[in-house]
């Protein structure tokens, strides 16, 4: 500590931001802040710069969100939950109705405090309550990324309008959904209402990347060709309506046998053939991975932006 102090502080300050972006110098970081308001602001900012909640964090998060005169959470500008809202459970008593909306009042002044945040990762229950609690993030939201399913959407009858949701589509730039398709078939993308919640994304929606997920139970589906017939009907008939000013799609297979893999990417590549369309595109790095939990989309969602351009173009013009 005494050598450190001897440096010029500009340099002091680079080496406490570099140290703010790894891992494993926490302590050294929180003894530098006590002693310096320099260190202090420059670390403050990294280190709420992008931010995870999860179980272990967020009452505390909450805590401070109630009394916090250095607004610390409005220097959040990536968000990433990695928890549930009570109501992912049925626990319908713990919810309050305002409007039309349901939502959790247990983390409210949480949802608040997060003015800043232009990024943002979680389960659509969440996402609905952040909106619904907080206009700044409905006016600024850049980054989408939705990891539920779409068909989740509407999960107990308990956020029937999803009207918040929908409010943040106007400024969203780059989006993530999850199409499961079942057997029996389902349309993947929902009834009305999450349909409705999607067609909201204005002339700005320029990326998407919608997974394509069946998992075991439901993989043997795509081997059958009528099937998938029907499969690409339903994409092309309704993403272009959905998103109708996209500039990038990108279709990830998830937890989907090789065999097929390999029907789908022929139906794909001759979608985008016959269309013409030089915007469609194929990731299946993610094919034989058939779990879906918290903890795989956690890390997808964590690449940032280049999430969005990665796969394959299936037709160059």
């Amino acid at each position: 500590m005494d050598a450190l102090s001897r440096l010029p502080l500009e340099l002091i300050l680079l080496v406490v931001e570099r140290a703010c972006v790894t891992s494993g110098h926490t302590d050294w970081i929180a003894s530098l802040c006590l002693v310096s308001k320099s260190v202090q602001s420059v670390a403050t900012t990294i280190l709420y710069e992008c931010v995870h909640i999860h179980n272990g964090n967020i009452g505390r998060l909450t805590v401070l969100s109630r009394d916090d005169p250095r607004r610390r959470l409005a220097l959040v500008h990536e968000l990433f939950i990695d928890f549930d809202p009570v109501y992912k459970w049925s626990h319908v008593g713990a919810l309050t109705h305002d409007d039309g909306c349901a939502f959790d009042d247990t983390y409210s002044s949480l949802w608040r405090a997060l003015t800043g945040v232009r990024v943002l990762s979680g389960t659509s229950g969440i996402i609905e309550d952040i909106a619904h609690r907080n206009p700044h993030v409905r006016q600024q939201l850049k980054s989408l990324f939705i990891r539920d399913k779409v068909y989740w959407w509407n999960q107990f009858d308990l956020l029937p309008c999803r009207r918040c949701t929908k409010s943040l589509m106007h400024s969203v730039t780059h989006l993530h959904i999850v199409l499961h398709v079942v057997f029996p078939k389902i349309p993947f993308l929902g009834d009305d209402i999450q349909i409705a919640v999607l067609r909201e994304a204005t002339s700005v929606m320029q990326f998407v990347v919608v997974d394509i997920w069946c998992g075991e139970t439901h993989d043997m589906w795509f081997e059958h060709r009528p099937a998938v017939a029907e499969h690409i009907e339903e994409i092309r008939t309704t993403l272009p309506i959905v998103f109708p000013n996209f500039q990038r799609l990108v279709l990830r297979l998830r937890g989907i046998s090789e065999k097929s893999a390999l029907v789908l990417r022929e139906a794909y590549t001759a979608w985008a053939v016959e269309t013409r369309d030089g915007r469609i595109f194929l990731d299946e790095s993610n094919i034989f991975d058939k779990r879906f939990n918290a903890e795989v989309d956690m890390g997808m969602a964590r690449q940032g932006y280049a999430l969005w351009d990665r796969g394959q173009q299936l037709w160059r013009g």
